[in-house]
């Protein structure tokens, strides 16, 4: 077989076409004549703002910005101060409300505070009358005359004062509040029963002795 045979194979057939699928798919080309249109329906270039349709057939309600979209359309946020039950407080009315005469007053109060540290040195004598005022403030536990002496300390009067073995009083160190496992109170409790028999005791040797 020679060459021209087997090329005279490819040159003699004609071109294969190509066969279109057609599709099953069913369409109407009518085109749609004005007379379709109805023209009562709203086109998109009537509507002059977005917003939610009302159900009685009235005009539709503008879209209100909000104030995040406001403070983004300008830019800049302006800080809203608020007092302590939430309220929103105007800072300029309440710079206003602020009289002169009250500045004066603190102004004078902390220019004579100033002016009486001054002069003063870090060296204290015996003569100086605040010094001597703060050791007789203080109480001495070797002091026979401490228990009738008159203390005017401040004392720590609210919560609850739960009685326990070291005498410790609530106050700004504790609040008075037992968090333990309840070991302090088996022991204040055995104290007590103790306490109560020993009494007992007593009295029944003294009717005894009678």
């Amino acid at each position: 077989m020679g060459k021209l045979d087997y090329l005279s194979k490819y040159t003699d057939k004609k071109k294969k076409s190509s066969k279109k699928l057609a599709s099953n798919i069913v369409t109407n080309n009518d085109t749609i004549s004005s007379s379709h249109i109805n023209e009562d329906l709203p086109t998109f270039g009537e509507t002059k703002f977005k917003g939610f349709k009302r159900i009685d057939n009235q005009q539709l309600q503008p879209a209100v910005k909000t104030d995040n979209e406001q403070a983004a359309g300008s830019g800049q946020t302006e800080t809203v101060y608020r007092d302590l039950t939430g309220k929103v407080v105007d800072i300029s009315q309440i710079k206003a409300s602020l009289k002169p005469s009250n500045r004066v007053v603190l102004n004078e109060s902390k220019s004579e505070q100033s002016n009486e540290k001054a002069p003063k040195s870090f060296t204290v004598s015996k003569s100086d009358k605040m010094y001597n005022d703060m050791l007789k403030s203080r109480t001495n536990f070797e002091d026979p005359i401490k228990s009738y002496a008159k203390v005017d300390k401040l004392s720590y009067i609210k919560g609850v004062n739960i009685p326990n073995r070291f005498g410790i009083k609530a106050g700004i160190m504790w609040d008075g509040i037992d968090r333990s496992n309840g070991f302090e109170k088996l022991v204040m409790r055995k104290r007590s029963q103790m306490k109560s028999s020993s009494k007992a005791e007593v009295n029944e040797y003294e009717m005894d002795f009678e």
